[in-house]
């Protein structure tokens, strides 16, 4: 009777769920989730919905935490790269930048050694967005185009078109505006392949702005048409939405101020005001606060200005963003020098001097010069001014700015007439009307206002579309109550079904025993087979020893009797015979010593090996030297056993290259990387052919022993040389103490 009834919920559960559109779960879900399975993924899949939900809630540190316990526990290294991605991500979202790159390297390398090369590709992306924020554009082009190939190639998986708006982000800052075009306009046609609107909106966002700032208003205006188009889908409760909506509506604001549009430009900054309500990213805030305060400033409602530039300054300073602090006090001496109070400017430009040389946005240079040539032309200080206007001008990329070179060429004209050097005051007067006629303000300035007219309707059109939706909605829902007592009739012819499937679980149970007995076969012959290898290695262990000591205590001691009974017979004549022998001798012990085990109770394997190799007779034309990674390793960790069989490969391998390989210099070396054990053995000789089986047994011998300890033997030769690798896993319960 439970399983029918078990069976009933299910197929309802079912039915319900075939008829209603699946949805994304919500903060409440996953919680419950993470309390009910205390796994690592789920408690940070919590944080991660956080994060991308601008969320800042008091369960973001308590779940991180148990987040990365879990993770420990679990031995999870991917759930611990995204401990520190989250940690990094929150960090930035909060203001507090100080450790950002100290989490994201170490989830970068944790990344880069699991091969997630999607993952890999979006911490670049992070990375490099965090030293557009900072001022570190060439640090932000090194990780922003490290993965371009793969990403190229993945755009899918990889986030592509995120990682070319922000290289075009970067290039815009460093004043390289076509540069900065080009990959977005790149990025758009990759989000338009995607159906990412969100970044889409971004990107023509951006290029308004680029385009605005070139003076190309035709191109300008279309893409603010249409990242209008495609604000309408935003959702007012998403703080990544706001954010990007409120970057749009202040590029509107402000290309409505530099086409005398003032009531549209009003309209637009309230409403980057309200959009900014729902953001808490302190980063995107500090840009916004300037802007907002410039805007107004340009009005002339300078008592709106102030407390936005104040705010925007000391969010700067906090974060440490010398471009946004410059870019800050240019709009602070623009508000006090149009209010005629500017006393207290002197400090905020003599720590903006300070700044000045770390900043690398040319348009945060270009913001400050414009307001210090404004302030001394105010103060009637031109000869001042004309110098700060030569800085300005020797900015890259400056002279492609059209509405900043016309605001110049109009102030240097002051200037130059101010001193009398009415010659210069015509030509850059003659400058500026070239300058505003290629702008053409009157036709753009009626485009704008088309523009405005148009997306208020669209938003009019949006809201009776919406409550039209509404009453879709509560139709379809009646619809559903319907399918739904009419899907239970269904029930009962269904009933048959699970007893029809309920066979074959049973036979689907039986399936699995006999492939777990098949399992357990499979496991009794590699035991039986590494039983078997470990019997003839020790074996042959027994024989080496025998024969190491009968070549010291017998072959050895008959030559050293020998040596002393011809000393005996033939003293004073031919010596040369006595050298020969003793050297026969020693050469007999060195085999001797050689053959028999080495004592890993008294040594490392380090310290074996490094003995081994100074202590090797080889012929004078080749060189052997011996190294191991990384210093400082407790090497007494790896189990004698384990050692032991390491150092009769590489004794095998080594004695090949001395043998045969005719080589000129050789290399042996040890690494321990966490938990595995790699040895190598390298050489410059002639190489042999891999695939051809050979007489001796050298080889096969190395791959037993590797195999009796759990490791893996490869070989690698060709004409320029052979090397020998040794894989060994060394786990935690096999570490000696």
């Amino acid at each position: 009777m439970k399983y029918t009834l078990r069976l009933v919920a299910c197929i309802l559960f079912l039915f319900v769920t075939s008829v209603v559109p699946a949805a994304g779960q919500s903060l409440k879900e996953l919680l419950a989730t993470a309390q009910n399975t205390d796994k690592s993924s789920a408690y940070l899949d919590v944080c991660s919905f956080m994060l991308e939900n601008g969320e800042d809630s008091e369960y973001f540190s308590h779940y991180l935490d148990k987040g990365y316990r879990a993770a420990l526990r679990e031995r999870n290294a991917l759930s611990i790269a995204r401990y520190y991605d989250c940690k990094a991500e929150y960090g930035m979202m909060s203001g507090e930048l100080e450790r950002y790159m100290e989490y994201k390297a170490k989830a970068y390398s944790i990344y880069a050694k699991l091969g997630r090369q999607a993952d890999l590709a979006n911490s670049c992306i992070y990375i490099g967005n965090y030293f557009n924020a900072v001022g570190e554009y060439d640090s932000a082009i090194t990780y922003l185009t490290r993965m371009q190939p793969y990403a190229r190639r993945h755009f899918k998986e990889s986030s592509y078109h995120i990682m070319l708006s922000c290289l075009a982000d970067t290039y815009y800052r460093m004043g390289e505006k076509d540069s900065a075009i080009r990959y977005e306009v790149l990025s758009t046609r990759i989000s338009t392949e995607l159906c990412d609107t969100f970044y889409l909106f971004s990107s023509y966002r951006a290029l308004g702005m680029y385009y605005r700032t070139l003076g190309e208003m035709d191109s300008a205006l279309a893409y603010y048409e249409k990242a209008l188009d495609l604000s309408l889908l935003k959702d007012k409760s998403n703080p990544n939405d706001m954010e990007e909506l409120a970057a749009l509506y202040i590029n509107l604001s402000v290309l409505c101020i530099d086409n005398n549009r003032s009531e549209e430009s009003r309209n637009y900054i309230v409403k980057a005001q309200e959009c900014i309500r729902a953001v808490n990213n302190e980063i995107f805030l500090a840009q916004a606060f300037a802007n907002i305060g410039s805007v107004y400033q340009k009005l002339g409602d300078n008592e709106q200005a102030l407390p936005f530039i104040v705010k925007a300054i000391a969010m700067a300073k906090k974060l440490n963003m010398n471009d946004n602090y410059v870019r800050g006090v240019a709009f602070y001496i623009k508000v006090r020098e149009t209010s005629g109070t500017t006393d207290s400017l002197r400090h905020y430009i003599r720590e903006a001097e300070q700044r000045l040389p770390s900043v690398r946005s040319a348009m945060a240079k270009i913001s400050y010069y414009q307001a210090l040539i404004a302030l001394w032309m105010h103060q009637r200080q031109y000869g001042k001014a004309l110098e700060v206007a030569g800085e300005l001008l020797e900015l890259n990329d400056v002279k492609s700015n059209k509405f900043v070179m016309l605001e110049l060429y109009r102030n240097t004209r002051i200037c130059y007439a101010a001193l009398g050097n009415y010659k210069t005051a015509y030509e850059h007067l003659d400058e500026a009307d070239v300058l505003r006629d290629s702008i053409y303000y009157e036709q753009k300035s009626k485009e704008l206002q088309e523009l405005a007219v148009k997306y208020q309707t669209k938003e009019k059109e949006l809201k009776i579309l919406q409550l039209n939706t509404q009453k879709e909605r509560e139709a379809e829902e009646a619809r559903l109550r319907i399918f739904i007592l009419a899907g239970c009739l269904l029930v009962s012819s269904l009933i048959f079904l699970y007893i029809v499937q309920r066979q074959k679980m049973r036979a689907e149970r039986l399936k699995r025993a006999a492939e777990e007995k098949e399992r357990e076969f499979a496991v009794l012959k590699k035991e039986t087979e590494l039983r078997l290898t470990r019997k003839y290695i020790d074996g042959l262990e027994t024989e080496r020893s025998r024969l190491a000591k009968e070549l010291h205590d017998g072959v050895s001691n008959g030559l050293l009797a020998l040596e002393m009974k011809l000393k005996t017979s033939f003293a004073g004549k031919d010596d040369s015979i006595f050298a020969f022998l003793s050297k026969t001798r020693e050469d007999v012990r060195n085999i001797s010593h050689e053959l028999m085990p080495p004592a890993f109770q008294y040594a490392t394997i380090d310290e074996m090996l490094w003995d081994y190799v100074n202590h090797l007779t080889i012929p004078s034309s080749l060189k052997v030297c011996y190294h191991s990674d990384p210093e400082g390793t407790d090497w007494s960790i790896v189990p004698e056993h384990i050692g032991y069989e390491i150092y009769r490969v590489v004794q095998e391998a080594l004695s090949n290259s001395v043998k045969y390989a005719s080589a000129t210099s050789a290399t042996v070396s040890l690494e321990l990387d966490k938990h595995v054990l790699i040895a190598r053995v390298a050489d410059n000789g002639q190489g042999f052919n891999t695939n051809v089986r050979h007489k001796g047994i050298g080889i096969q011998t190395m791959k037993e022993r590797a195999a009796a300890i759990g490791g893996e033997l490869s070989i690698e030769s060709c004409t320029s040389g052979t090397t020998v690798k040794l894989v060994v896993p060394i786990l935690l319960s096999d570490r000696r103490k």
